[in-house]
């Protein structure tokens, strides 16, 4: 009898709990054990830059065969033909990461570069600007520079840790030409360091008391169809991104991401949309490089061994793809693993007080022993909160009913 009351009691809190936490009733204690889990396995995402995933292709346009296009840098008409040749291959995302921005007075067929991005589901374009960083930093961002964000980005929700540790925008450097960016997506690209070895790529960006985007995450956020209100930063100790899809990026302090320029990314050569019938000049291994629904990241680039910005932005986007992700288990087995915590909880009933109290911590310590082993094995893991709450509500109740221990003869 007592068996069966404590199954309906927890059946009753187990459907009171799982409504609640749809609700994100406890959103903020799962974040925390998974905080908890990712940090002790952070060894499993730190090889960020270690490979590269076939789902980033970049379209080089080589300063070395800048004669071939109408004029250098690469003309609204170059730009306008191999958009428009991207446009069969169906990219899920299509990254701009060099600015298009021609001056005054504006040259040709800017507008007809602008409409042929507008086939593409998603654009993402750079915005390149100059950087302070850490408390050396000085809150000297334009009001013009911060205008211009605001209007154009999204803004970033959930932030913990130290905030002034972000890279401070001083002036944005080079901006899309109204032409092309209307209707369009916007991230900050800031000039790569001087470091062979690795390069620092921030991930987002202060501008006074706004947190700006930049063009990585911008297109991560596309591609994963993830809105920021559910991804989450943290700055300082333990920083790091997730990000839809299971994406979890380890980050630097500061919020960068240290990628090697050795991060080998698909490439095709943009001249090779421009000379002539895209049937003729592409070839079969470049057709497959595109493939669909993949992020193609247009941009300037060079043979130098020292990557270009460009390069760098592919490399990053590469190699934060080719991370191991995170898998949260369905709600059916979330189902299951209440269930399997109710029959755990049963078996308390044979000790009642002290004892039934000592045996329900020890349950709900292996319970988060095997969660933690779980996850540090498949990167896999669920919500504890209703479990554990199951577990704890099991253990009450055998403390104050459950079976008296037999008298001494």
């Amino acid at each position: 009898m007592r068996t069966l009351i404590l199954l309906i009691l927890l059946a009753a809190i187990g459907c009171v709990l799982d409504r609640e936490q749809r609700g994100g009733r406890f959103q903020r204690a799962d974040d925390l054990f998974l905080d908890f889990l990712v940090a002790n396995a952070r060894e499993r995402f730190e090889a960020v830059g270690g490979g590269a995933s076939d789902q980033v292709v970049f379209v080089r346009m080589r300063e070395e065969d800048r004669a071939e296009y109408a004029s250098w840098p690469p003309a609204p008409l170059d730009w306008q033909m191999v958009l428009k040749g991207l446009a069969r291959f169906e990219p899920d995302v299509v990254v701009i990461a060099t600015p298009l921005t021609w001056g005054l007075p504006a040259p040709e067929f800017v507008s007809q570069a602008g409409q042929a991005l507008l086939p593409f589901p998603s654009v993402v374009m750079a915005v390149t600007g100059r950087t302070d960083t850490g408390e050396t930093a000085g809150n000297v961002a334009s009001a013009g520079a911060a205008a211009v964000l605001k209007e154009n980005m999204p803004a970033i929700a959930h932030l913990d840790g130290e905030a002034g540790l972000l890279p401070l925008l001083q002036e944005i450097t080079a901006l899309p030409d109204e032409g092309v960016r209307s209707q369009m997506e916007l991230g900050i690209v800031v000039a790569p360091a001087d470091d062979p070895k690795t390069q620092q790529q921030p991930l987002l960006v202060r501008c006074g008391d706004f947190v700006a985007p930049s063009l990585v995450l911008q297109a991560l956020a596309r591609h994963s169809r993830t809105p920021y209100a559910h991804q989450r930063f943290r700055i300082g100790a333990g920083a790091g991104a997730h990000l839809g899809g299971g994406i979890f990026v380890p980050l630097q302090n500061d919020g960068s991401l240290a990628v090697r320029p050795s991060t080998a990314v698909a490439s095709v050569n943009a001249l090779d949309f421009i000379a002539g019938d895209l049937a003729e000049s592409l070839n079969a291994a470049d057709k497959a490089k595109l493939g669909r629904n993949k992020i193609i990241v247009v941009g300037i680039d060079n043979d130098s061994p020292h990557p270009s910005s460009a390069r760098m932005q592919a490399g990053a986007l590469a190699a934060v793809l080719a991370l191991p992700r995170i898998h949260a288990i369905g709600q059916i087995e979330r189902w299951i693993v209440c269930a399997i915590a109710a029959v755990l909880g049963c078996l308390l009933l044979r000790h009642r007080g002290g004892k039934a109290f000592r045996s329900g911590l020890l349950l709900i310590f292996a319970a988060l022993v095997a969660s933690f082993l779980i996850f540090r094995s498949q990167l896999m893991w669920f919500p504890p909160a209703v479990p554990s709450a199951l577990l704890a509500a099991s253990t009450l109740f055998a403390m104050l009913f459950g079976r008296k221990p037999s008298s001494a003869a």
